[in-house]
């Protein structure tokens, strides 16, 4: 969706359902204000392999809300150094985002930031925000009633100024 282009759009909704390898949401460094929005009970987003929330890319968004459900191996949000401000939201009873292995919140990109909310689930191993040395003010959010299920955590491993914020949610 917006592969190296500007405000591009999936909607998968009413019990809707993609199947895919990759998901890519403004993946190369021209895309910008990219959106996949999962939404409703019983639609799905379904990926055998990665889901890129702006790999290169400038304010690419994934929206999961009210029941949509988007699976993965591996969630990445910010992936690069020149991606910024891409955000991810998984809210409202029955919203899961799962991925098998990892969610990586600004592996070397920075001021990227999903948010789990009101009922919002994300599910994975392993989640790190701000890997690299040049990730920074990257922040996982967990509000009012979102909840992030990771077996390990890693907040700023080489990277300076990231946050894992809790409020109202639990990990």
């Amino acid at each position: 969706v917006g592969y190296s282009s500007v405000a591009n759009s999936l909607t998968i909704t009413n019990g809707g359902r993609v199947i895919n390898n990759y998901g890519l949401i403004g993946y190369a460094a021209s895309s910008s204000s990219n959106q996949v929005l999962v939404t409703g009970t019983n639609s799905f987003w379904t990926n055998s392999s990665y889901v890129y929330v702006g790999n290169f890319g400038v304010g690419n968004s994934l929206v999961i809300s009210n029941g949509g459900r988007v699976t993965d191996d591996m969630g990445l949000i910010g992936q690069d150094t020149n991606s910024f401000n891409n955000q991810a939201l998984v809210a409202g009873a029955g919203s899961v985002w799962s991925n098998a292995t990892a969610v990586m919140v600004g592996n070397v990109g920075s001021s990227n930031s999903p948010r789990m909310q009101n009922g919002g689930l994300v599910v994975d191993y392993w989640g790190l925000i701000g890997e690299e040395d040049s990730s920074s003010d990257n922040t996982m959010y967990v509000e009012s009633g979102g909840v992030w299920r990771s077996r390990l955590i890693s907040v700023g491993d080489l990277g300076s100024h990231n946050t894992l914020y809790v409020e109202g949610g639990s990990v």
